[in-house]
């Protein structure tokens, strides 16, 4: 009685001090027992919460903000910040006259933490004394590393078998081999069992630690700790893991490592399971079998304790609950440093919720999940954060008209940011998300080169002027129809992994109409020498009529800028391609009709990636072929309809007929500007004015494409592409200063150095794989410098008014009319005028109107 009392009297302040919103307050140093105000404020966000939900069910103002005072808030597995009941029903109550904003009310963002990390007591921490651990330890290392022995209940819980841990915020690494670099398989003495799920005929076979099956490889660097003599331990020991490209030079897996045996000379491991592939990339090549690229096989292992070898390195005994710890160089050991395992789960998970912001707050520790998440529902914000060292970033999934913009998102080790559709949403209805992206920097500070990835799949997402560096493979997997990638600048990718491309997409018939691509700047996306080449913005498998590629400069952009692998209708105008090996490609050489009939008869697996015609009914939500043709699908993309109808190479949607390469500027691409295979054997690729020679110009429209001259272009040397006559701005392209973002890397300073280091490097690779040429690829380690040496405060904002245009959300339809969607190219800053219409606004319109 005497909480709900106090509970009461408090909100009787608050809305006697404001009809207006309402402003609540809490601390790391405050009393859930005090009023919530802003010199009495509560404690925990769940006093918080329920404070804000009695005052909109009581009060007439106009909504409520929770402010966080600085400071560090801790979480764990069992306390988030809303998730329970209290905050579902605060947040459902939101509207858009009486909004909720959860509020970091420090300076910057990194002033208010939300810490889901479990704290460990490193006070704890000490010198090893086991005398056989001791043996095992790297001789590197062995006088540098302590221990922690995790003797409570709840600590074991939160370590779990694999713990990841972050000592003052900043990640640890688990022991990882080779330090630096990459380890490579000398020879494949056994690829061990194959099985491909759906392909390969009956159950998978059975396998275990005790009875492995998997591939025996030697490696060819020898190991400095005794592997062999750690799995003889047992116990918590010899559960490393593999994990690296050993069958195709485009498909990473991992293994779990049953044995190892090693001598003085030479270590040979055994995988536990079966792969996909069959394992035969090596430096010493088993005679008679080829792999998928030219490269030896190459990973990394983790999971030992004898290879705890580096600053920020550790290993955790499962079995014993002992945690081994080579502390950072920055360690002081005063027992005042906050050791955290990852633990709690999403701290924001906001459900079927409407105008909600979260802002302003750095998010750390997460364990499971995304830091924020955002399920259906409209109008939410999630602005102005930080989130780092967590198992997810942010995850979008459905609503409408949401938006993340302006968050930093870094060392994160699953999907830095993904969006989904809605479930009733879905090629069939065409119903968009209108979801915004935007202004977000996403990189790896402390964990690269691990590899990370952008998921875009929400149908008419707007995925804009974000900036993305430093990944070592495929970075960003966009999902149409309708979903628009704008002024995003993308660099320092793909240094690992062979084919697949910087944005990447394929294998539909629908996915692409409707989509575009503008005002993109991606530029070192370097190809490594031996391994499958790559693309820049990659159309793959027959992706039939992209709608819109323009506006993008590509400056070496992976081997081929622009690939376009088949497909019919795609549209590629207006680019300028600088420093690449192929500026466009286009390709004749596949017969993607023969096989439908094996689909049919079942004597290939229906539903897989060349089932074109079944796949494509599904996605239209129709039960049978002619029926695609009455879709409102079909309606809206008339060109959809008119490459189906064909099912042929030479014109249908099989074909490559209709691709549009107008328009575009080259500049000293070294292999070609437009490029057209006709075959995957030497002579094959035609370029240029080859490609009329041999009747390939009745595919490919390449009218008003030209090659450059460097004098358009003034500041080329500091990596700056401006012409406003021929519609190209760098300048403008990734992050921008507003009302969310306080702090950015400087373009001036990180474009120039990043030229600087890949000076002389080739985008299109050449000659063969060598360890040299790779490490020289992927050595840049541009998320650390971008965000330590060349980030700058935002100056303060001065007011600038919106500005928007109606852009083609789609094509000219059957009737007659066209549906626009108004892009705003300018938000309203510090007070400026807003645009007419929110980003994302819908309208049908004639044709014929601009």
């Amino acid at each position: 009685m005497m909480k709900a009392t106090a509970l009461l009297y408090a909100v009787s302040i608050l809305l006697h001090l404001s009809q207006a919103q309402v402003e609540i307050f809490v601390s790391p140093a405050g009393s859930d027992s005090n009023n919530g105000t802003e010199k009495a404020p509560l404690a925990t966000c769940r006093a918080a919460t329920l404070m804000a939900s009695s005052v909109l069910k009581v009060g007439n103002g106009s909504g409520v903000v929770v402010n966080f005072l600085p400071g560090v808030y801790f979480f764990n597995s069992t306390t988030r910040c809303c998730s329970d009941d209290a905050c579902q029903v605060l947040t459902l109550m939101a509207t858009e006259s009486k909004p909720v904003v959860f509020r970091g009310a420090g300076q910057i963002a990194s002033d208010v933490v939300f810490d889901g990390s479990l704290q460990l007591d490193v006070s704890r921490l000490s010198p090893v004394t086991n005398t056989s651990i001791i043996s095992t330890l790297n001789p590197a290392a062995k006088d540098k590393i302590l221990a922690l022995a995790i003797t409570n209940a709840a600590d074991k819980a939160a370590m779990g078998n694999s713990p990841k841990l972050q000592l003052n915020g900043i990640p640890l690494l688990l022991s990882k081999w080779p330090d630096t670099g990459l380890a490579y398989v000398e020879r494949v003495i056994s690829p061990g069992a194959v099985y491909c799920q759906g392909r390969t005929k009956g159950p998978p076979p059975p396998y275990s630690r005790q009875n492995p099956i998997g591939a025996n490889l030697s490696l060819h660097q020898q190991p400095t700790g005794n592997w062999a003599a750690e799995y003889r331990l047992g116990g918590g020991f010899g559960f490393a893991s593999a994990t690296g490209y050993f069958s195709n030079d485009w498909y990473s897996e991992s293994h779990n490592i049953a044995a190892v045996a090693q001598n003085m000379s030479s270590t040979t491991i055994k995988f536990e399971e079966f792969s996909r592939y069959e394992m035969c990339e090596a430096i010493t090549p088993t005679k008679g079998v080829s792999c998928g690229g030219s490269a030896p096989g190459r990973f990394t292992v983790t999971g030992l304790l004898s290879e705890v070898s580096a600053p920020g390195e550790y290993f955790y005994d499962r079995v014993s609950s002992m945690l081994y710890l080579y502390p950072p160089s920055n360690f002081l050991n005063t027992g005042n440093e906050s050791l955290g395992v990852w633990s709690s789960e999403t701290l924001f998970p906001i459900v079927n919720s409407s105008w909600v912001t979260v802002r302003d707050i750095t998010i750390t520790g997460v364990g499971t999940g995304p830091c924020v998440s955002v399920g259906g529902g409209h109008n939410n914000t999630i602005g102005g954060c930080t989130f780092r060292s967590s198992d997810g970033g942010v995850s979008l999934q459905g609503g409408y008209y949401n938006k993340i913009i302006g968050n930093d998102i870094f060392d994160i080790t699953g999907d830095h940011l993904s969006t989904s559709g809605n479930t009733e949403d879905t090629a069939a209805t065409l119903t968009p998300t209108l979801n915004l992206i935007q202004n977000n920097h996403i990189t790896n500070v402390y964990l690269a080169p691990a590899p990370w990835g952008v998921a875009i799949r929400g149908l008419g997402d707007r995925f804009s002027h974000n900036l993305l560096h430093d990944s070592p493979n495929q970075l960003i997997t966009p999902v149409g129809p309708l979903t628009m990638l704008d002024g995003n600048e993308i660099f320092n990718t793909g240094y690992v992994e062979g084919d697949g491309g910087v944005i990447y997409l394929g294998a539909s018939l629908t996915n692409g109409l409707g989509m575009s691509f503008r005002e993109n700047f991606v530029h070192h996306s370097l190809e490594v020498p031996g391994l499958h080449g790559r693309g820049g913005i990659y159309f793959d498998d027959h992706l039939m009529a992209v709608s819109n590629a323009s506006g993008n400069v590509m400056y070496k952009a992976a081997g081929r800028a622009f690939l376009v692998n088949g497909g019919a209708a795609n549209n590629v105008t207006n680019n300028l391609i600088v420093n690449g090996g192929i500026g466009m490609y286009q390709q004749h050489a596949d017969n993607m009709t023969k096989d439908l009939p094996l689909y049919d008869n079942g004597t290939l697996k229906r539903g897989d990636k060349g089932d074109y015609i079944w796949r494509t009914e599904q996605a239209l939500d129709v039960p049978d072929f002619k029926s695609l043709f009455s879709t409102s699908f079909a309606k809206r993309f008339p060109t959809f309809a008119k490459f189906l109808a064909v099912n042929s190479t030479e014109v249908g949607w099989a074909s490559p007929q209709a691709t549009r390469f107008t328009g575009n500027i080259f500049l000293n691409n070294s292999q070609g500007n437009i490029c057209f295979s006709i075959g995957y054997h030497p002579g094959d690729e035609l370029c240029d004015e080859n490609i009329s020679k041999f009747g390939g110009d009745i595919y490919i429209d390449s009218s008003g494409s030209m090659e450059g001259d460097w004098t358009w272009f003034p500041d080329a040397n500091q990596l700056e592409f401006v012409n406003n006559t021929l519609g190209f701005d760098t300048g403008r392209a990734g992050l921008f200063c507003d009302d969310w973002r306080k702090s950015m890397p400087v373009k001036s300073m990180y474009r120039p150095w990043v030229k600087k280091v890949f000076e002389g490097v080739p985008s299109a690779a050449s000659g063969p794989y060598t360890p040299n040429a790779a490490a020289l690829r992927s050595s840049l380690r541009s998320g650390m410098k971008l965000v330590t040496d060349f980030n700058q405060a935002c100056p303060t904002p001065s007011k600038t008014d919106c500005s928007g245009a109606w852009l083609a959300f789609g094509e000219c339809q059957m009737d007659g009319s066209i549906v626009q969607r108004f892009t705003i190219e300018q938000q309203a800053i510090a007070g400026g005028t807003e645009c007419d219409f929110p980003d994302g606004t819908i309208r049908e319109t004639a044709c014929h109107v601009n």
